[in-house]
């Protein structure tokens, strides 16, 4: 239905079933995995922060952070409150960064229509991949008129994302490969008045479109599609890992928990499992075996493994990170911006998930978001080291888990090591949450179920594509 899915990291094609007794449905496939996991086997630990930013250049930071995370609960130690405060603030401004991209570059191109596309070809493909999905006749798009206000949206969209990235270059040391996560904090020593005054000028200047141009544009796109509201309740849960902890802040941040037949649930590590089944990866395989898969294993059709929690299907991403605080009461503001949400679209309290508030979601986040890195940077006190300046002993053998909220949703890391080398190490994106298919227990991810619940039948190919965009379709960050 799908060869391949266009403006996305990593390979994923969507495929009708052609067995008798699944006849119709969807099912999602991925490409290749470049076993990551396998490849830290015997690795210095540390190398951990670095190799695993590969998986994603939307998301690579996300992946440093829950790996030097992972480490610190090996070796026990907290990073000083700069060192939070610095990593809490590189991981929203690498979030907004994400949202943008995602929205404009990724999602907004299914929305144009061919003709539009083939009189500014020149300037589109400057900017992105261009959508090659056949149409149907009862496909609809954007009109001209509209496609051409977004479309010159495109040059403050760009000039919003360099100064993004010019923020990022400044506190990581470099962009997109983050070079500052250690143990204990962060290794900057020349994080003064001067570098952060650097850092809200620069922000300054996109402030205006992440607060008003983008938000427009979402609900301009809606307001044109309200099919785009329909609710998908698929009975499934919703997780999130929290903010990063800033000790001594007042910042407002998001709750840790799950969301579970209509109850918030704290979060229990032990679980968090995977299931193989649909993937090429044998049972029980470790990184020391040298073949860990099977290309020819019956049933097999995606290198993503499905993430569960307690057996059940879990949605991750901004709109769960929202919801998961609102539900909580963890946070007044969100609180109030989901539900105004809620009664600007006239939903029910607790059946919320569409296409609509995925990408609302986003913009809100955005917002608020960009408050949260101000009043951090604003209070950072400079007398505070970045880092704890202790040795890392790593002969010891134990296990270390790193959880943080990527762009996508929930990430977590877990290594494990002895005698100075990592023994085995795990990775669970955003992605296994979402993207991934059947379990042992018959039941699909987030996506699968949705596409299938949506007439998959009839479901156009342009249809599909605007429902997988809606999520984070990134297959290379799922297979590890």
């Amino acid at each position: 239905m799908i060869n391949q899915l266009h403006n996305t990291e990593g390979f994923l094609s969507l495929k009708r079933s052609e067995r008798q007794a699944e006849e119709g449905q969807l099912n999602l496939y991925s490409g290749r995995s470049i076993n990551l996991e396998g490849k830290l086997f015997s690795r210095y630990p540390l190398e951990a922060t670095i190799t695993t930013q590969k998986l994603s250049s939307h998301s690579g930071l996300h992946h440093s952070l829950a790996a030097v995370s992972a480490l610190e609960n090996y070796l026990q130690i907290e990073p000083t409150p700069t060192g939070q405060l610095i990593r809490r603030v590189i991981s929203e401004l690498g979030t907004i960064d994400s949202h943008i991209h995602h929205f404009y570059l990724e999602l907004l191109p299914d929305f144009f229509s061919p003709d539009f596309i083939k009189k500014n070809l020149g300037t589109l493909s400057i900017y992105c991949d261009l959508p090659d999905v056949k149409t149907e006749k009862s496909d609809s798009f954007l009109t001209d008129e509209d496609s051409s206000d977004l479309l010159s949206h495109f040059e403050d969209m760009s000039l919003c994302l360099n100064s993004l990235h010019k923020t990022l270059g400044l506190l990581c040391g470099k962009y997109p490969g983050i070079m500052n996560q250690i143990p204990g904090g962060i290794s900057n020593q020349n994080i003064n008045e001067h570098l952060i005054m650097s850092v809200l000028r620069e922000l300054e200047t996109c402030k205006d479109f992440i607060e008003n141009v983008w938000p427009e544009d979402v609900k301009k796109l809606i307001s044109h599609f309200p099919k785009m509201t329909t609710v998908f309740d698929g009975g499934q849960g919703m997780i999130c890992f929290g903010s990063i902890a800033v000790t001594g802040s007042n910042a407002p941040a998001y709750s840790e928990g799950v969301y579970i037949d209509k109850k918030l649930e704290p979060l229990n590590n032990l679980k968090i499992t995977e299931s193989l089944l649909n993937t090429y990866y044998k049972e029980a395989s470790s990184p020391q075996q040298n073949q860990v898969y099977d290309l020819n294993k019956a049933g097999a059709r995606t290198w993503i493994k499905a993430a569960r929690y307690e057996s059940i299907p879990m949605q991750t991403g901004p709109l769960a990170r929202l919801l998961v605080t609102h539900y909580g009461g963890g946070n007044a503001e969100i609180s109030d911006a989901v539900s105004n949400l809620i009664t600007e679209l006239n939903y029910e309290t607790d059946q919320v998930n569409s296409e609509a508030t995925r990408l609302f979601a986003e913009a809100i986040e955005g917002r608020f978001y960009m408050r949260n890195i101000f009043t951090n940077l604003l209070s950072l006190d400079f007398k505070i080291q970045p880092n704890q300046a202790t040795k890392f002993d790593f002969s010891r053998r134990g296990t270390g888990l790193g959880r943080v909220e990527a762009p996508a949703g929930s990430l977590l890391h877990q290594v494990y090591i002895d005698q100075n080398k990592i023994m085995n190490y795990r990775i669970i994106s955003p992605q296994n949450w979402n993207l991934s298919t059947s379990d042992e227990f018959g039941k699909s991810g987030i996506v699968e179920d949705e596409l299938n619940a949506k007439d998959a039948k009839n479901l156009s190919a342009i249809a599909a594509s605007r429902i997988l965009h809606s999520y984070y379709a990134y297959g290379l960050d799922a297979s590890q």
